[in-house]
């Protein structure tokens, strides 16, 4: 009889132990789902729905920082030393004062669209007294149409709008003349509360638009005597702990040290 009811207890143990692991893992998976049902209205030629899923399942936010890192640059003071890139652009975009222009630089491969793809999630998701009813438009610059996406946000709603442009380095029109290309840009969306570009940091001829001795996108005319500068931030390179924790998402049911030999 004690053993039968040792059993019984055992088994009622292992069974909460079960439920409690599975609501544990709920929310993350809940969270996963809601995001990617936020980003499917974005899909389409720019971001296909395999796109989507690869590149929120296993994402790892990266930090980021004012200085490029490889090491061409001194240092400035858009962002002091690396820090969680989500909670930059948090208090970036909070207050954007003089940075209501800002470019992302990576280079090639480093994350920069599953960026955009996932902060625009996690936005759609936050409650109403986290956002201040401050909007999201994230506009592919890939696409031919962008610019018609770009003036069809209504005027009156401009204000309360942050402007993400992914992909500077792939529009057709700055790829053959980036000169006349970013001031238009600038010009389309002047009136909004902020504007994101994202770029590769190898597309700008570093004498040329981005000298060494200034945080910023060299200062280019929005309308007429105006001038508007972009302020610079770069994506860091994973640290030994972010790969572990990519590797840990990505192989959860392999050892650390079996998943970095795959």
């Amino acid at each position: 009889m004690n053993l039968k009811l040792t059993g019984e207890v055992l088994g009622v143990f292992v069974a909460a132990i079960g439920i409690v692991t599975a609501l544990w893992k709920l929310p993350p998976v809940i969270r996963r789902w809601w995001d990617r049902r936020n980003l499917l209205e974005l899909s389409g030629d720019a971001y296909t729905v395999d796109d989507i899923q690869r590149y929120t399942r296993h994402y790892i936010e990266p930090d980021c920082q004012s200085v490029d890192p490889s090491g061409l640059e001194d240092f400035r003071a858009i962002v002091p030393t690396r820090v969680p890139l989500f909670s930059a652009m948090d208090r970036i975009l909070r207050s954007p004062g003089t940075m209501r222009f800002l470019i992302v630089l990576a280079d090639s491969g480093m994350g920069k669209t599953p960026f955009l793809l996932n902060y625009y999630a996690r936005h759609r998701r936050r409650p109403w007294w986290q956002t201040s009813g401050v909007e999201l438009k994230l506009v592919p610059l890939n696409q031919p149409d962008a610019t018609e996406m770009i003036a069809a946000v209504p005027e009156a709603d401009r204000k309360k709008t942050i402007l993400f442009l992914d992909a500077l380095d792939e529009d057709q029109k700055a790829i053959a003349n980036h000169r006349d290309r970013l001031p238009e840009l600038i010009q389309l969306s002047r009136k909004f509360r902020s504007v994101v570009i994202t770029c590769r940091s190898q597309f700008f001829p570093k004498d040329e638009e981005i000298p060494t001795d200034t945080g910023m996108i060299t200062t280019l005319p929005a309308d007429g005597s105006k001038k508007v500068s972009l302020q610079k931030l770069y994506l860091a390179p994973f640290t030994d702990q972010q790969v572990d924790a990519y590797l840990r998402r990505r192989y959860p049911w392999t050892g650390l040290q079996e998943a970095r030999t795959l």
